[in-house]
């Protein structure tokens, strides 16, 4: 679970739900989470809570989907091959 104060979370919930309603009804909570932690943040969270609460606030679908992407590429090229078995096999395993 996050470690992010609650004051957080419930900013992004929020910009969660305003997201989904405007073009990206599939996003999720640990998206966003993911994007300013490991993205906007790196690692560090604001000093400031309005700083983090604008943070979130500013948070673009394009800089989700963007770091998503990138995080992907990142955890295929850790990824052994083996891994991909079932994709590579087409589904099935035997």
């Amino acid at each position: 679970m996050s470690k992010l104060p609650n004051q957080l979370k419930i900013a992004i919930y929020l910009k969660l739900e305003k997201l989904r309603r405007e073009n990206n009804p599939n996003l999720a909570f640990e998206n966003i989470e993911d994007t300013l932690v490991h993205y906007i943040w790196k690692e560090q969270l604001p000093l400031h809570l309005s700083v983090a609460i604008e943070d979130i606030m500013n948070l673009s679908s394009e800089q989700i989907v963007q770091f998503m992407a990138y995080q992907a590429v990142v955890d295929g090229y850790n990824s052994k091959l083996s891994d991909f078995a079932d994709v590579i096999e087409g589904g099935t395993r035997g």
